[in-house]
């Protein structure tokens, strides 16, 4: 009895550790995956190019001698804000005044010249039928006050030339704007017709310069039919921001490049923005409506393309392949895959698959 016993103790414990060790085997699901989420939501977007660009200024005017002479004046400091008439240099005018007065006072003489033979002329005039005077005296004293009209319209000239080159020796700003560096100093003798002395920049407005590609030309070229297109402006490195107005493309390809200049036009009344100074460029071409947008974190790349993992309402996830579109402001445009209000991780996909639960962290932070 004591050996059945036995027997029959040893076959319920083999039974017992049997049906422990099945239980063991049965594979446990993996707990849920800590993951973050955002919604895709339903934006309008811009079409939009980003290029570089630079400042030009609106009007640049480079001031040159049109006289010999020795500099003796200057009035403005290097980069202030000059107005047009404003007075930049002197040049000694004293050779040319001289030359002036010497063709006043030729013309004085001519002219009292002119009057005697023109008195003497109508005296004579009445002389002439009456034999008293010769007709090869008359016609000789007709031709001595044509002489001196002659020389009466040629010192009215040189008065004018005289007169010309006097105020070439007072040199003034042709526009508003910003002087430049002065290129020769007071007391220098110029001696070139044609001598640069200063620049001048007109900053407000100005002129923003860059590229297209030739395979937006088609696209930028209609819409700027229907309404100037709008350029923003990012200073880099800085917080300044601003926009201008798309002014014109230019008429032809740059070969080398395959780019097509453009000129935009922006208000710069605050001189923030200074010529040749460059700047990154967003031409914003026409707006897409009814954009599919999620956050740039949730498009990962998968075995056909790109993928978004999309949470149900049983907090399980699924892998859906999507088609892209642009990217604006940290958030990616979904062409096709997703719909408006769909729950999609944005972060923690590491180690997802098919039907796996979730657990949302609502933290900003990406630590859980």
């Amino acid at each position: 009895m004591k050996i059945r016993r036995v027997a029959l103790t040893l076959v319920c414990l083999f039974l017992i550790l049997s049906g422990c060790s099945k239980k063991n085997d049965i594979k446990k699901p993996p707990p849920p995956a800590p993951v973050k989420t955002a919604y895709a939501e339903m934006k309008d977007i811009p079409f939009y190019i980003d290029t570089i660009g630079h400042f030009v200024a609106y009007n640049t005017v480079t001031i040159q001698a049109q006289i010999q002479g020795e500099l003796t004046g200057l009035y403005f400091t290097e980069g202030q804000e000059v107005n047009q008439g404003d007075i930049l240099f002197t040049i000694d005018a004293k050779p040319y005044q001289a030359v002036l007065d010497k063709a006043v006072a030729m013309l004085r003489q001519n002219e009292a010249l002119y009057a005697y033979n023109k008195s003497r002329a109508d005296r004579y005039s009445q002389l002439v039928g009456d034999d008293f005077v010769s007709v090869l005296d008359y016609e000789k004293y007709i031709s001595e006050m044509k002489n001196y009209d002659a020389l009466i319209n040629q010192d009215l000239a040189d008065i004018e030339s005289a007169e010309i080159n006097v105020g070439y020796c007072s040199l003034e700003a042709p526009i508003s704007g910003v002087t430049g560096k002065r290129l020769v100093d007071v007391g220098n003798i110029i001696t070139d017709v044609g001598s640069e002395l200063l620049v001048i920049n007109q900053m407000d407005p100005m002129f923003i310069d860059f590229s297209i590609p030739e395979r937006h030309f088609d696209v930028v070229f209609q819409n700027q039919q229907i309404s100037p297109l709008k350029v923003e402006i990012y200073v880099p490195n800085t917080p300044l921001k601003t926009t201008a107005c798309l002014q014109m493309l230019d008429n032809t390809v740059n070969q080398k490049t395959g780019m097509i200049a453009a000129r935009g036009i922006l208000e710069n009344e605050n001189k923030h923005f200074w010529p040749e100074q460059f700047v990154r460029i967003r031409l914003i071409v026409y707006m897409m409506n009814n954009s599919i947008m999620v956050p740039n974190g949730a498009v990962i790349p998968g075995p056909d393309g790109e993928l978004v993992w999309v949470v149900d309402s049983n907090n399980e996830v699924r892998p859906v392949d999507v088609k892209l579109g642009e990217l604006y402001e940290g958030q990616t445009q979904i062409v096709s895959g997703l719909n408006e209000g769909d729950q999609v991780v944005i972060y923690g996909q590491l180690g997802l698959v098919k039907g796996r639960k979730v657990v949302i962290n609502k933290d900003k932070g990406e630590n859980f």
